[in-house]
């Protein structure tokens, strides 16, 4: 064969070979076998190291497949499990035997090919099978198909366990299936089977002089050209559930409802009389006493919010009309004034005539569920953004670190110790900076992950803390911090979340600060209430332009090119404030900025 041809073989297979020369003790691997190994083509890799890429667990298979080539002449052919240079675990197919010069053995040789996807496939298939055997069996459950014309079924195993037939004999012939179904319904069962729609239907079964009932639905089986060649289907026994009593028919299907969804109420529709029923959990949701409401569906109507009131009429009446279920939302306002958004989902519930004459179904208030889920769209978008920022962020120092250490490489070499040291410098404020940047970036990211408890803090205390970890740059500027603490208490909150709030606020008053002033300053005030603590930080600072007041907080956003900074600190602050349900504004002008929280408390406070 062509080199070129069997070289395109090896990429189009994923096949690679490989060849050991036992007179060399060298091992050679053709393009293919390097890359499933995700190993440097130019590196030559030895017979020992080889086996050392096989998992621990198959390491010693092939290794006695190697020592039985070369000790029996004996070849192999194995699957096993290898760990590539990345680190991935990748399934190969491994294939070798000695080769001799005249009766010497003078190496041996093999294809190895990526198997990975395949095997993964096999195993997985191999899973699910297992997993829909048990569920048969527990569900009482079959699967089956019928090929057209029809003369023999395929099952599973649960078929055979519904009819009681041993799998020895084998999958029967129609006909044999046919004896078994009750006189009353074989008709319309042959009529199913020798069709070709989709059909879902109920049929009776006798097996050793019992009837049973199987729900039994089945699906066209199409070629790509649409020409029908059979069906495949299910059929669950629903022999217990029929014979239950049909006056708890309706309780478990109400039950049924209502267990599905949480903290639920259950309403009764009469489409025939017009009266509606609802539970005390549906009272509930709306606000009323059971003898406030009146029982006629008009009445539900009225509480709903005009533009959702005809939608929702719509889509009742609809599903009454044609027996369809209905899933629809809708805004309400309560007795008490509040509005929520309400979702009601039902079905229709026919007679024996086949008309529709109730529709029974359960609403749940899912004002917070959609609160969350607009928040949730809000933290994806910022999530984007956070991840988009921070790379940029990170790259402009990474680049200039790496200038500076090429230029302080060239200075060595060139004996400049002076120009070394001075680049050396450089390269120590840019990691310093970059460090900062990182611990902001951390500090932002554990704003939304930290599960900080309440606990009694000691506010004074903490406030000094805080104080006393800025000092040494407040001193440098200089700038004066004080605190001052109204209402000595032991406030029960979150320790870790109010100690970066006064933190950051704090040390941005410590950087903003201008050298123009005579005196810069940084002022506390805590006023603990029994319900809440009143927080102002003052500084005498740069101030903040007089823009959208949701501004400062937002992610990277700087307003002083000529200071270092993150662009994180009040995005922190906000992350926290937020978390502990308080609320934060600000007061910025020409004489400097003024943040006031307000942060509620879960306990109230303790004494000292």
């Amino acid at each position: 064969m062509d080199a070129s041809l069997l070289q395109l073989l090896e990429k189009t297979r994923r096949i690679g070979t490989w060849r050991v020369d036992l007179k060399e003790n060298r091992l050679l691997w053709s393009d293919v076998t390097y890359e499933i190994h995700e190993e440097d083509p130019s590196r030559e890799v030895t017979l020992d190291e080889a086996i050392e890429y096989y998992v621990p667990e198959h390491r010693s298979i092939i290794s006695s497949c190697v020592f039985a080539a070369i000790d029996e002449r004996k070849p192999w052919n194995v699957e096993l499990q290898i760990r590539t240079t990345t680190g991935k675990v990748r399934w190969v197919h491994a294939i070798g035997e000695p080769f001799f010069e005249g009766d010497e053995l003078v190496g041996l040789q093999g294809m190895f090919e990526d198997i990975d996807q395949r095997k993964r496939l096999e195993l997985e298939r191999e899973f699910t099978l297992q997993r829909l055997q048990e569920g048969e069996r527990i569900a009482r459950v079959g699967h089956w198909r019928l090929d057209a014309p029809g003369e023999v079924f395929e099952w599973t195993g649960g078929m055979f366990r519904l009819f009681e037939r041993s799998g020895d004999r084998g999958s029967p012939r129609f006909d044999e299936v046919v004896a078994h179904v009750h006189p009353d319904d074989r008709a319309g069962f042959e009529a199913a089977m020798r069709g070709t729609e989709e059909f879902s239907s109920e049929f009776r079964i006798v097996v050793d002089g019992e009837t049973r009932f199987l729900r039994t639905e089945g699906r066209p089986r199409l070629d790509d050209d649409g020409t029908f060649l059979g069906f495949a289907g299910v059929a669950v026994d629903d022999t217990v559930r029929r014979r239950a009593q049909r006056q708890v028919e309706e309780l478990n299907r109400r039950l049924s409802l209502a267990l599905d969804a949480s903290a639920v109420g259950v309403w009764d529709w009469r489409v025939d009389t017009g009266r509606l029923v609802w539970d005390e959990r549906s009272l509930a949701l709306y606000g009323l006493e059971p003898n406030e409401f009146s029982e006629r569906f008009s009445a539900w109507t009225a509480y709903v919010t005009e533009p959702d009131r005809g939608p929702l009429v719509d889509a009742l009446h609809a599903a009454s009309a044609d027996g369809s279920s209905v899933d629809v939302a809708f805004t309400i306002q309560r007795g008490d004034g509040a509005v929520r958004t309400i979702q009601a989902i039902g079905d229709a519930v026919a007679g024996s005539d086949g008309r529709v004459v109730r529709m029974i179904g359960v609403q749940r208030d899912v004002t917070e569920m959609l609160q969350t889920q607009r928040e949730l769209e809000r933290s994806n978008e910022e999530l984007a953004q956070f991840a988009y920022r921070t790379s940029h962020d990170l790259k402009g120092p990474l680049v200039s670190i790496r200038r500076l250490a090429e230029f302080a490489s060239e200075d060595l070499r060139e004996e400049r110790p002076d120009d070394v040291l001075r680049g050396l410098s450089m390269i120590e404020e840019r990691v310093d900076a970059l460090g900062s940047k990182v611990r902001g970036i951390l500090d932002a990211a554990r704003a939304d992950l930290a599960d900080t408890p309440d606990e009694p803090v000691a506010v004074a205390r903490l406030v000094d803390d805080v104080l006393a970890l800025h000092a040494p740059l407040a001193g440098e500027r200089p700038v004066e911090l004080t605190a001052q603490l109204d209402g000595q208490t032991h406030p029960h909150l979150p320790r870790g979340r109010l100690e970066q709030i006064l933190s950051n606020l704090v040390a941005n008053g410590v950087r903003y600060a201008s050298p123009e002033r005579e005196l810069s300053f940084v002022r506390v005030r805590v006023s603990c209430g029994p319900r809440a603590i009143e927080l102002s930080v003052e500084d005498n600072g740069a101030g903040l332009p007089d823009q959208d007041p949701d501004a400062p907080y937002q992610m990277f956003r700087r307003f002083h090119s000529d200071r270092s900074g993150s662009g994180l600190g009040l995005f922190i602050v906000k992350k926290h404030v937020d978390a502990m349900g308080g609320t934060i504004t600000h007061r910025s002008s020409a004489a400097g900025t003024v943040f006031e929280l307000v942060l509620p408390l879960a306990v109230e406070g303790v004494p000292c």
